[in-house]
């Protein structure tokens, strides 16, 4: 009889040690799933306090670039240059090496657009994909393309505009026009208007001038719908219709 109560206490104290082993790996757990929810918690709000913080400086940075003064400048095109084989021409958010960098010209780019430049002459304003940037004057030297007449209005501009979407390119016989699905021709250029203003000239083609473009550079930069920037407005007047839109050099 004495020998089946001691085998019962050892019974009920292995239980014992066994809840109190269960009991504690469950508050161990508790406490994982608690570290874990914390953990968590904290390093969502890290990251996103770095992504407002990040956005935070880069849209500073692009108003700080956009409230740049831009001067007109009196030549509008050149080519890079004195850029090692190896290396690139920067373009920068701002005028500045203190910008970050938001796209690259090659060591051999034989065409940068300058829209304007700080006022030292230092930076110049230029076209990107995504919207305009800043780049060096250090490394550009002047180019000199083939103009209309005794203007400065050069050949192979490609002019578009919105409303409806058109785009034409106007070479030095001939003017390429379309409306997106509807209109596409190509008029013989009959005529060249020079004025006093080198900046601004009127191509006439068509039969009996029935096509006109009106191309000239102002004080202020073209801007489409995008928000791309561009040294040349132009007014088309094609079949009793008239088309306003911004032009670039397309070589």
């Amino acid at each position: 009889m004495e020998g089946f109560f001691k085998r019962s206490a050892e019974r009920e104290s292995a239980r014992n040690v066994a809840n109190s082993h269960s009991s504690g790996a469950h508050n161990n757990y508790r406490e994982a799933i608690v570290f874990m929810r914390l953990w968590r918690k904290y390093f969502y709000s890290t990251l996103y306090g770095f992504i407002v913080m990040a956005s935070w400086l880069l849209s500073a940075q692009a108003s700080a670039a956009q409230e740049v003064q831009v001067y007109e400048v009196n030549h509008i095109y050149f080519k890079v240059t004195d850029v090692r084989d190896d290396d690139v021409l920067n373009i920068r958010a701002g005028p500045s090496a203190q910008y970050d960098i938001v796209g690259r010209y090659l060591p051999r780019e034989s065409l940068v657009e300058v829209l304007g430049v700080t006022r030292d002459q230092k930076w110049a304003l230029v076209n990107i994909s995504e919207g305009v940037g800043w780049t060096s004057m250090r490394y550009l030297a002047p180019i000199f393309p083939v103009t209309y007449k005794t203007s400065n209005v050069p050949f192979a501009l490609r002019c578009s505009g919105g409303e409806p979407n058109w785009m034409a390119t106007l070479g030095r016989r001939s003017i390429s026009f379309s409306v997106f699905g509807s209109i596409s021709d190509t008029y013989r250029l009959e005529s060249v208007r020079a004025y006093r203003n080198p900046w601004t000239v009127t191509l006439v083609g068509g039969n009996g001038g029935s096509v006109a473009f009106d191309i000239r550079k102002d004080e202020q930069l073209c801007s489409n719908e995008a928000g791309n920037l561009f040294p040349w407005f132009v007014d088309a007047f094609i079949a009793e219709s008239t088309y306003t839109g911004c032009c670039s050099l397309d070589w």
